[in-house]
């Protein structure tokens, strides 16, 4: 498993956001002029292996008193003979193959992410996530909901292995909506989780500064600033190519008042 084990969040949480298309560029404006977030379904996700651990089960009489317990819990209201008949189905396969292709996916699709980054400077990310530094950055305090909250993302070398009978809360929380592969660590991600995914509200006062993107455009810019114009306490800052690195620098455009 990996060595990076979850901590409090920063003072700030950086979202990478485009500006592109009509979605895209509808949802980043509604972060910043109407205080609301989207809370992404786990199945919507860039990496096929995100939310995605390695399902081992019970063997024999235990895996009967799980499928027990599993049908009594969520197949209630099915017939009795219903029940024992997909039950004895289910004996006679690896329930792996059950819980990786059916419950798991439906399970952590019930929540809703925000993904968030401790850093705004790596380049990649502006790549991936920012349309190419067309796009901006958003700034968040860590002083309230749902930021403070925010969980780190565990990266490790192999997918965690879940055993859904044995596992408790934290632990399955963990393999299942935390752990990424290592190649993802740049990306310094934190995670925020809701109960139900969709857009949701939080605290505008949370906003405390915009990174315009090294390349975005002359038109975008306008719009962000006049998105910004009621919010002075907002800073503003840009993204520039520096002139010897493979690297950005920063320039502040608007400090907060």
């Amino acid at each position: 498993m990996s060595d990076d084990p979850p901590d409090d969040p920063p003072r700030y949480l950086y979202k990478f956001r485009s500006l592109a298309a009509e979605n895209p560029r509808k949802f980043t404006r509604a972060i910043i002029v109407d205080g609301v977030l989207w809370h992404a379904q786990p199945s919507s996700f860039n990496d096929p292996f995100d939310c995605l651990p390695v399902i081992t089960g019970p063997e024999g009489e235990e895996k009967l008193r799980y499928l027990k317990r599993l049908h009594a819990e969520h197949r209630a209201h099915e017939p009795r003979a219903v029940r024992r008949r997909r039950i004895k189905q289910m004996m006679q396969r690896p329930l792996s193959e059950f819980l990786t292709t059916a419950v798991l996916p439906a399970a952590v699709d019930r929540v809703g992410v925000v993904s968030l980054s401790a850093g705004y400077e790596q380049v990649l990310m502006w790549t991936h996530y920012a349309d190419e530094h067309r796009g901006i950055c958003l700034r968040f305090s860590t002083k309230g909901a749902p930021f403070k909250d925010a969980y780190q993302v565990i990266y490790s070398a192999e997918r965690p292995v879940l055993n859904v009978a044995r596992d408790g809360g934290v632990e399955y929380f963990e393999k299942a909506l935390l752990t990424k592969a290592d190649f993802w660590r740049y990306e310094q991600e934190y995670r925020t989780v809701n109960r139900t995914p969709g857009a949701q509200p939080y605290d505008q006062a949370l906003l405390t500064g915009v990174i315009l993107g090294a390349r975005i455009t002359s038109e975008d810019r306008a719009a962000v600033l006049d998105w910004l114009h009621d919010r002075p306490d907002v800073e503003i800052i840009q993204a520039v190519i520096h002139p010897g690195l493979f690297r950005l620098s920063f320039e502040t455009v608007r400090a907060t008042t």
